[in-house]
């Protein structure tokens, strides 16, 4: 089963943008702390790639800005890539099924509440 939940702050300003045949995406940055200290009394942060498609996408860039928190639920997807110098690469994004904020981007939670497909 491929299935992942994650909370954390979004780590940059949300674009959204639309494919050739007129599909909204988002992809954005999260903050996810692990759930242990360093040696330094810090816990460690691992940016984890969010992309978000359609309805939500829209959703998350209207409600959603850097430094809000959030919750994804969503499935692990794995791109392979050859970048500039022939290499080949391989990055893993969260495909988001659903995005929950904690924070709000504004003051239409109420709004953005019943607007929430999701």
């Amino acid at each position: 089963m491929n299935s992942v939940s994650i909370t954390g702050r979004v780590a940059r300003e949300i674009e959204l943008r639309y494919t050739e045949n007129g599909t909204a995406v988002t992809t954005f940055p999260l903050a996810v702390e692990d759930n242990y200290k360093g040696q330094d009394g810090k816990r460690p942060v691992n940016f984890i790639d969010v992309t978000c498609w359609k309805q939500k996408a829209e959703f998350v860039a209207a409600h959603l800005a850097k430094g809000n928190r959030a919750a994804v639920t969503g499935r692990l997807n794995q791109q392979k890539f050859t970048d500039k110098e022939g290499n080949n690469r391989s990055k893993i994004e969260v495909v988001a099924d659903n995005v929950e904020p904690i924070d709000w981007a504004n003051d239409k939670q109420e709004v953005a509440e019943e607007d929430n497909p999701f």
